[in-house]
């Protein structure tokens, strides 16, 4: 075998541990952070110090900038992206560039920046589509979403699942569309498939009829 051959063996074998180190960590991460007590009044801190120039002062987001509504989502699946994105698991420079500093980038500020947006008030409304599909939507979501969802699509703390209910039009749509890609190996092959097979107007459809649910908005909140 050349020394060429065997560089670029060496050299697969490398990423290969790398990329295993990194789908180790993140759960290593989450595991130490949710053994900690949470301090929701740092969290506030850190998030007004990092995160606002993104998801706004009150983290309500922003739909036609697809930028997630954070205020109110489950505290699991907050702090299981934030060790998702540390480890290198979540690629986004924006969000890399905010949890490199060492004040954030460490199990406590995790625990405690989920804490916080878990509580945030939540936003007065989210962004919404046109309405056309809105029958088409919710259909769509009763066949392949509230299984794990839930009624109003509120989520789950019991598994890491985001409460999408009131959640942006343009993010959820955004999300729909990428996701096979992006959950590819992270989720059941029935769902991967399912969302795959989504047509331009279900997924147009599911995103509306989401945005219009009362899981990350204020109670009360006209829609």
């Amino acid at each position: 075998m050349s020394c060429r051959s065997i560089g670029i063996l060496l050299l697969i074998a490398l990423c290969a541990e790398c990329a295993h180190a990194q789908t180790a960590r993140a759960p290593e991460l989450l595991a130490q952070a949710r053994a900690l007590a949470a301090d929701a009044e740092h969290g506030k801190i850190l998030y007004l110090k990092h995160c606002t120039g993104c998801h706004g002062h009150q983290a309500w987001g922003d739909g036609p900038k697809q930028i997630p509504a954070l205020a109110g989502q489950r505290e699991f699946y907050v702090l299981r992206q934030l060790a998702r994105f540390a480890a290198r698991e979540r690629d986004s420079s924006l969000m890399q560039e905010s949890i490199h500093p060492a004040d954030v980038n460490r199990p406590q500020a995790f625990r405690d920046l989920a804490a916080y947006l878990s509580r945030a008030s939540r936003s007065p409304r989210s962004d919404h589509g046109d309405g056309r599909a809105l029958g088409m939507g919710e259909r769509t979501y009763r066949r392949g979403c509230i299984a794990c969802h839930e009624q109003s699509a509120e989520g789950s703390d019991g598994a890491p699942i985001p409460a999408i209910g009131g959640q942006h039009y343009y993010y959820v749509l955004h999300r729909l569309q990428s996701f096979p890609t992006l959950h590819e190996g992270r989720v059941e092959k029935d769902v991967l498939r399912l969302v795959a097979a989504l047509s331009p107007d279900e997924q147009q459809g599911l995103a509306d009829y989401t945005s219009r649910l009362t899981a990350l908005t204020a109670a009360g909140a006209a829609h």
